[in-house]
Order: C-alpha cells, then sequence, then structure tokens
C-alpha cells in the first residue's frame, strides 16, 4: 500500500533574493574569532549573581557597547547588519545572539566582525519591532529594539491632492489624512467616487488599502489613470463589507490618478473611508535589466564563469558594479561582452551556491543564482532551502538534493499574466501567474524521466486553495499523486510515495484570492522530506475566558528553537501575543474572550505541525453587569440599558460631539471584580478611563487609555472590591458620540 501523503506547511519568512543568500554570505564574511563550541551542544550555562561573599554584582559587570539598529537594510526577509563601536574584548567575549527573546542556535544563522553583526534574514519573516539582545561573559547585555519594514512602507496617497463626486457629506482630504478617526463621507446615493492624484507618475502601481466605515461599497472598481483622462480598471468586487479592510493586490500598473468608483452602497447612507492608501515604486525613467543566465557547462572549482543574457548594448556600456554575494568585486575580476559576463576563477573557490547581481546605471538591478560544483561535478556545500531559517546544527534536516525543476520547459494554461518559466527560474522576484480565474495549471517537463516524492510550492499572496499534484511519464496521461482543498498559501512543502516521470503539473481547481494562481517556485525533488515529529502539546484543563492558556510539552530544546508561528483558529499571532519557553507555550489571556473551543496550530521548520484543540470555558465567572442598574451623562441616543442585555445587536449611544460621557453599572453589592469588557462600536472612544467605587461617590481609576479603538476591548485589572463600575470617555474616535454594544464586568 502506498505511504499517504504527507505535507508540511512552513511559512515564508525570506522573501527577496538578497536574504536567500545570507547563509552564503555569512561563510564568506569575515568572521571573528568567536567560540561556538557550547552552541554545538547545548546552549551557554550563565553563573547567576547572588547575595553574598565572592558573588559577582551588577556594578562589577563592563559596559557593552552600544548597539546601532540598520536603518538600510531592514525589509522583511533582508539580511540585518547591526553596527557598534569596535571592542575586540567584547566581541571575543560574546557568548548569546537573542531575538525577541530566543537564543539562536545555529551559529551560522549569525556572524560577528569588528563593529559589526550580520544576522540572517530568515528572522525577519514580518514587518515589525524585533528586540536584539547580545550577551558577553562579564559584560551588561547590549540591547535594541530593530524595525522591520515591509516593501509597502511608504503610503503615496498620504496628504496628496483628493477630489470626489459632488456634495460629500465630509470632506475627502479626511481620507488621505493618515488619521482613521476621520473620514470621507459621499452624499447617500450610487455611483459616488474619490480620487487621489500623486502628483507624479509611478511606476509599479500595485497594492492599495481601502479602511472602510459601516457606510461602506457593496460593489465597486478601483481605476488607474496617468492623465485623469483614460482610466484603467485593474480591480472590481461585489462582495463589499460594512466596516472591513481591503487589502487589494493587482498586477503591477503605472499611474499618476487612483479613482475608487462605487456602484452600489452596502447600506442606505454613503459611500464612506476613513483611509485609502496606495503603494509602490517612484517611476523615474528607470529600465528592465536583461534576465542573467547561470553557467552550466564550466561551473566547477577553478574555472571561470560565463553568465550569459539577451544583448542590449545600452545596458552593457551602462554597468557600474557587480557583485558576488552581495560584496563590490575589482573591474579586474569581469569582463562584459556581447551577451556574456565573464567572472575571473578567484571569485569561486568554494563548491557552493552564490548570487551575482549586475548594477547598471538608469537600469534595474538584475541577479542570478549560480551553482558551482567540485572538480567531481558535485556541490560540497549544498545549497540552502532559501525557504527555511536555520535549524539545529545537532538534527540537520535530511539533504533534499537537486531541484529537478530548476531552467527546465514549462507550460501553463492559456491567459496567463506572467510567464510560468519564471517559476523555475531559481529567483523569488520573479513568477508565474496565472488568468484570474479557477482550474488553471502549470506543468514542467524535467527533460527525461526522474524518480521523485516531493513537490515544493513558494505561492505569491495569489495562492490555491484547492489543487492536486499530477505526474505523467508522456505528458498525456496523468497520475494523481496529492489533493487538498483547504490550502492556505505560503510554502507547501509535499511528500509522497516515489514516483517515476517526465512531467508534472500543478492542477489548481480553487483559487485562495480574487486573482489567479501565482507561484514564485516550483520546485520538484527526489530526495527524502520526512519531517520530525514535534512534541505532543497538552492543553490545560480548567482554560477560562480572560485568562492566559499554557500548553506544555516534554522540552525539546531543538524544536521551541525551530518554531516559527503560532496559529488560533488558523490566524497568526504576533510575537507578542505568546511565549515559548523550556517545556510550555503561554497564549495571551486577551485572544480568549469567548466560551468555545479554540484551535492552536504550531509550525516548526523540519518538524511535522502540531495541532490541539483549547476549550475555554465561562469557570466559575459570569457577567456581573448583566441586566442591572445603569446610569449615564445627559441626553442619550439611545438607552444605557442596552449596553448590559446581553444582547450584541443593541448598543448604547451617547450625545453626539460633546465631551466628556459616561455610563456607570450599579452591581448591587461589594463584589470582588478582576475583568471588564467593552464592546466598542464604530464611535468610540480614543481616550477613556475604568474608575470603580464602593459608594459611587468615592472613585478609583484601574485603566486609562488614550489609544482606545472600535471592537472589543478584553482589560484585566487587578482583583479590586467594588459595587459601582465607569466608563468614562474624554475623546472620541469620530464626530459622533460614544457607543457600546456591550460593558461586561467579571
Amino acid at each position: 500500500m502506498n505511504a499517504r501523503p504527507r505535507i508540511a506547511r512552513k511559512k515564508a519568512l525570506i522573501v527577496t533574493s538578497t536574504s536567500l543568500a545570507v547563509s552564503l554570505l555569512l561563510s564568506s564574511f569575515a568572521l571573528a574569532p568567536v567560540s561556538h563550541a557550547a552552541a554545538a551542544s547545548h546552549s551557554p550555562s550563565f553563573k547567576v549573581p547572588t547575595i553574598g561573599s565572592g558573588a559577582i554584582s551588577a556594578q562589577e559587570l563592563m559596559n557593552s557597547p552600544k548597539l546601532i539598529p540598520d536603518s538600510t537594510r531592514n525589509i522583511v526577509g533582508r539580511y540585518i547588519e547591526v553596527e557598534f563601536a569596535d571592542d575586540s574584548e567584547w566581541r571575543n567575549a560574546i557568548s548569546a545572539v537573542k531575538i525577541n527573546g530566543y537564543a539562536l542556535q545555529d551559529p551560522s544563522s549569525y556572524a560577528i566582525s569588528p563593529g559589526k553583526i550580520l544576522l540572517d534574514g530568515g528572522f525577519f519573516g514580518i514587518d515589525g519591532d524585533y528586540d536584539i539582545t547580545i550577551e558577553a561573559t562579564g559584560y551588561l547585555s547590549a540591547d535594541i529594539k530593530q524595525p522591520i519594514i515591509s516593501y509597502y512602507s511608504q503610503n503615496l496617497a498620504l496628504n496628496k491632492p483628493v477630489f470626489a463626486s459632488d456634495h460629500a457629506l465630509q470632506a475627502a482630504n479626511y481620507a488621505v489624512d493618515g488619521n482613521p478617526a476621520t473620514r470621507w463621507e459621499s452624499k447617500f446615493a450610487d455611483n459616488q467616487f474619490i480620487t487621489v492624484d500623486l502628483g507624479a507618475v509611478y511606476d509599479d502601481i500595485t497594492y492599495i488599502v481601502l479602511n472602510w466605515e459601516n457606510a461602506s461599497a457593496k460593489n465597486y472598481d478601483i481605476q488607474l489613470s496617468v492623465d485623469g483622462t483614460t482610466w484603467k480598471t485593474v480591480f472590481t468586487t461585489n462582495q463589499g463589507e460594512p466596516g472591513h479592510l481591503d487589502k487589494v493586490l493587482f498586477a503591477p500598473n503605472q499611474a499618476r490618478y487612483v479613482r475608487m468608483n462605487g456602484n452600489t452602497r452596502a447600506t442606505d447612507y454613503g459611500f464612506s473611508l476613513r483611509e485609502m492608501e496606495v503603494y509602490g515604486d517612484a517611476f523615474s525613467g528607470i529600465e528592465s535589466a536583461p534576465v542573467l543566465h547561470a553557467d552550466a557547462t564550466e561551473n566547477v572549482i577553478g574555472e571561470p564563469l560565463d553568465i550569459t543574457f539577451a544583448d542590449d548594448l545600452e545596458w552593457r556600456n551602462a554597468i557600474s558594479e557587480v557583485k558576488v554575494n552581495d560584496t563590490v568585486i575589482s573591474a579586474s575580476d569581469y569582463r562584459v561582452t556581447a551577451g556574456q559576463l565573464t567572472l575571473s576563477s578567484s571569485l569561486f573557490t568554494e563548491a557552493k551556491p552564490y548570487w551575482i547581481s549586475v548594477q547598471a546605471n538608469g537600469f534595474k538591478n538584475t541577479v542570478v543564482y549560480q551553482t558551482v560544483l567540485s572538480k567531481d561535478g558535485t556541490p560540497t556545500n549544498p545549497p540552502t532551502d532559501p525557504t527555511n531559517p536555520p535549524t539545529d546544527p545537532t538534527n540537520p534536516p535530511a539533504n533534499p538534493g537537486s531541484n529537478l525543476a530548476l531552467n527546465k520547459q514549462t507550460a501553463s494554461s492559456p491567459d496567463y499574466h506572467r510567464s510560468s518559466s519564471d517559476a523555475v527560474d531559481g529567483r523569488l522576484d520573479r513568477r508565474w501567474e496565472s488568468a484570474f480565474a479557477d482550474n488553471q495549471w502549470m506543468s514542467v517537463d524535467l527533460g527525461a524521466k526522474q524518480t521523485m516524492n516531493r513537490v515544493l510550492l513558494n505561492w505569491e499572496n495569489a495562492y490555491g486553495k484547492a489543487y492536486t499534484i499530477d505526474v505523467s511519464t508522456d505528458g498525456d496521461t496523468w497520475h494523481t499523486v496529492y489533493a487538498t482543498d483547504s490550502e492556505d498559501g505560503g510554502i507547501d512543502d509535499i511528500s509522497f510515495s516515489p514516483v517515476e516521470a517526465r512531467y508534472v503539473k500543478m492542477n489548481g481547481i480553487k483559487r485562495g484570492t480574487p486573482y489567479g494562481f501565482s507561484l514564485w517556485e516550483f520546485e520538484v525533488y527526489a530526495g527524502t522530506a520526512d519531517l520530525i515529529d514535534s512534541p505532543a502539546l497538552v492543553t490545560s484543563p480548567t482554560a477560562t475566558i480572560g485568562e492566559p492558556v499554557e500548553l506544555t510539552f516534554a522540552d525539546d530544546l531543538a524544536w521551541r528553537a525551530a518554531i516559527t508561528t503560532v496559529k488560533l483558529d488558523g490566524v497568526a499571532l504576533s510575537h507578542s501575543q505568546y511565549h515559548v519557553e523550556a517545556g510550555k507555550i503561554t497564549l495571551d489571556a486577551s485572544l480568549f474572550i469567548d466560551a468555545k473551543p479554540y484551535e492552536i496550530t504550531v509550525g516548526a521548520t523540519g518538524y511535522k505541525k502540531e495541532v490541539v484543540t483549547q476549550v475555554i470555558t465561562l469557570g466559575s465567572s459570569y457577567n456581573l453587569a448583566l441586566n442591572k442598574p445603569i446610569t449615564t451623562s445627559e441626553g442619550p441616543l439611545q438607552s444605557s440599558s442596552f449596553a448590559v442585555d446581553g444582547n450584541k445587536n443593541t448598543r448604547w449611544e451617547s450625545q453626539h460631539g460633546i465631551d466628556p460621557q459616561w455610563i456607570s453599572v450599579n452591581l448591587g453589592d461589594v463584589t470582588t471584580i478582576k475583568r471588564v469588557v467593552l464592546n466598542w462600536e464604530n464611535a468610540a472612544a480614543k481616550t477613556y478611563r475604568v474608575e470603580v467605587s464602593t459608594d459611587g461617590v468615592a472613585w478609583t481609576t484601574l485603566y486609562a487609555t488614550t489609544d482606545g479603538h472600535e471592537g472589543v476591548a478584553n482589560l484585566l485589572i487587578n482583583p479590586t472590591d467594588a459595587r459601582y463600575v465607569k466608563v468614562t470617555g474624554t475623546e472620541r474616535t469620530t464626530q459622533y458620540g460614544y457607543s457600546l454594544f456591550e460593558l461586561e464586568v467579571y
């Protein structure tokens, strides 16, 4: 009987071609003489200072150099260079490098040189702030906060000129002021529009964010124009929802003007946008460079390499620099002739992969991935899978072998947007993209029959939800080796029983987005892809609403270090929402606001996913405010009793445009409380405080914020005796009043 197909999904942490080469760059980086012997078998040990004779005091520890965060390469997936004023004694004493509190276990995932620490881009898979800590024996720890930004970091529409259809109820410029508390609102009619003038023509406009207020569009178009006269529709939907954040991704286009055409409203009101954001790259006449092709004939140690390209005389004459593994090489180490770049043999002294990039003035950068083999034709250091961060060196994954599909002939369904050959070129900056429809496919011809048991699909955002992997020996008769109907994008690493075939096809049945099927890379392997069993997670038997959840496991340091994602009901959590330590994963209490089962998934590189169901109960707690007497500031537009009736479809609403406003519930008796839940409607409080009292006269503030917003605020407080609980709003998020669906006390 054939083994059951297995799939291991590892979300893409590395999303740029530059970061793919970081582990290769480390091998040529000038390393300081730092010993990692201890790290090879276990984490370094530290003597804990104690009070008493001979104890080490904090005053005896020397100061570490100040770390300087990277402000030039700090893009998702790229390697990071943290700088410092060089101190060789401190550098040689470094014992641990930590990111967000987790010690890096693989010494090859970072490199230390005078004045600089290089960190693998695989650790920076999402945008946000990362805490980096460097520990050195005898020194105070050195800490910095490293910001990581996404590609789409500059909102091109911010504070740009904007105009809209006539008789708007609120000004159009509110949709581009960067303030989600303000909004554009059209008159109460269909067929309204808002247009932003970016001020110049931009290239590669490809991503728009629409932050709708409840009065949203049911059916709308996104249109682009270079001159404000001729328009191109790049997106259409008839499934808009009130209060939704629409992130619209489409094929890159040039544009100066961006328009949202609202055709049909979702409510009886108008069209209302809190923010309209536009992202892309500035167009400055930069031309595309020729595609580089790796040398596949004499690519062995000690031989020069010939990188070929479709000849472009203008580009050749404009070449300003050539890099190997991100290091600029001397002009004497390369020669450019018609259609060929020849690189000196002295640059390739090791059998391993190299990144070669060429920059020419007035042209975009172009890059190629080149493997150099030993004299016997094999790589002594197999290429690192570009989608995987480093793993524990004491337990390395099996060598996946060579990608059989690399640079092979491909075919795909018709009416594609981008060529299928871009999915087998080994580059992560180009991709195949099908027509915007279901039932699309892509296949690769391996050139001859091969025995295989593994396919790796590296999806772009437009992924396949349902698809099959089919194989064939002749290109006519196909056999399905894997099928799924519930994928969620990222990287699908698929294993199946070994089979002999020449052709391999991804047969896309259903899309996961409104766009097509889009693959950065389609890879085929003959090597093993067996995954290691993860430790079994044990759920908490007494987990209740509003409390942190602890999952326990038999501690496994390598598995802990390899954890890349924790999901709750299929949604990936941020690092601030969970904490991993020896034998335990703790999830934040704010995640569990309903009594129900939650599915928790933990993903670790090289390991099988571990999935458990955690049941959350009410426990002994109940809503003390339910149907209790309630009072409010004068003149509410909707009754305060609606905030304690247990019905989330009714709400209290204060007067419009007046600060402050308040609402207070009388629990009936003095009771110990430890949690307050505020379920805000869109008209929420930006600045507010929660107060308690035992007599309704003397009040104590338990919580205050200046960053409130719509949605549920689950406020955990120290146990406090109270009979009265009051919420006082002093600044609104909208021009309306304050509005609560429910005020709950536990």
